[in-house]
């Protein structure tokens, strides 16, 4: 029987997609990508399909953006099944940017209160 020589071990799946085993082999714990077995004598090797190459990069930019995997995990495989449409794709997106500028909008405020504070301890420092 040939060797399918097409699926990946852990370490060119990482090369080939910039990152490393420790990412793929979370990735893989959180359901993200999909892996096989494979005997060969006494050892167990996994192995991955090179669409998982596209999902890692695909998977990066979404957290780039702010999706946590949690959120990932639960659209792409109806990316990938074809069942998450342009409209939905675009709504999610929307829907993130609104939930990253009200986050900011927080950080610049409880920054605005963290320099008034320092201001306070440091006028008061000298007394």
């Amino acid at each position: 029987m040939a060797l399918d020589t097409s699926f990946l071990l852990i370490g060119e799946l990482a090369a080939k997609a910039n990152t490393t085993k420790d990412t793929v082999r979370h990735y893989e714990q959180l359901g993200l990508l999909k892996s096989r077995k494979r005997q060969a004598g006494s050892r167990l090797y996994t192995e991955f399909h090179p669409e998982c190459i596209e999902r890692i990069e695909l998977i990066k930019s979404a957290q780039a953006i702010g999706f946590t995997l949690t959120e990932i995990k639960n659209s792409l495989n109806d990316y990938y099944d074809g069942h998450l449409d342009i409209d939905s794709q675009l709504l999610l997106t929307q829907q993130k940017l609104e939930q990253v500028k009200k986050t900011a909008s927080q950080y610049q405020h409880n920054g605005g209160v963290t320099e008034r504070t320092l201001g306070y301890f440091r006028s008061n420092e000298s007394r």
